[in-house]
């Protein structure tokens, strides 16, 4: 907020904090539990706290762009950022527009529009690249276990897909590979 701006540019961490404690909030505004005026109170606190400590230790804001455009590379790097960390856990659009509070259709128009490809197109390269990396150690995990190991529950469904993206099956890789 220094220099008369008027975006607080924080860290993907606490970003994700400051979001939590809205959620809390507003849970605990509409709940109206007995106490509420002191826990809406401490949130509040903490919530200004990382006000502070970003005031303190400021993420650089993007100069010389448009905010509509650093938005959207922003929105698309954090999409990207989270497939990227959470490939192997069950991922659905709808829960990522949720936790952005945007819709489904617009993050991925956005993600397409700034990566190059969307959201499940990444999500199954990034699972698919890490297959290759488990295919290729010395470890000899099955097609099942790695399948579950990059978030995929069914290890058919897994090998088409990585026989259509590499053609050839993930044991056919392995031979090939180790």
């Amino acid at each position: 907020l220094k220099d008369g701006g008027n975006v607080l540019h924080t860290s993907g961490k606490t970003r994700r904090e400051i979001f939590h404690l809205c959620e809390k909030m507003d849970k605990e505004n509409s709940e109206r539990k007995p106490g509420s005026y002191f826990m809406l109170k401490a949130y509040l606190t903490q919530l200004l706290l990382h006000i502070v400590r970003e005031e303190i230790e400021p993420v650089p804001a993007m100069k010389g762009r448009k905010f509509e455009s650093t938005g959207k590379k922003y929105v698309a790097a954090q999409i990207a950022d989270y497939l990227d960390e959470h490939y192997a856990d069950k991922i659905s659009l709808d829960q990522i527009a949720a936790n952005m509070y945007l819709s489904p259709y617009y993050i991925s128009k956005i993600f397409k529009s700034e990566i190059g490809e969307s959201p499940i197109h990444y999500l199954i390269r990034v699972r698919l690249e890490h297959a290759k990396e488990l295919l290729e150690q010395k470890e000899d995990f099955g097609v099942a276990e790695i399948a579950e190991k990059v978030g995929y529950d069914d290890a058919y469904h897994f090998s088409k897909l990585f026989k259509k993206t590499y053609g050839m099956s993930p044991l056919k890789y392995r031979n090939r590979n180790v």
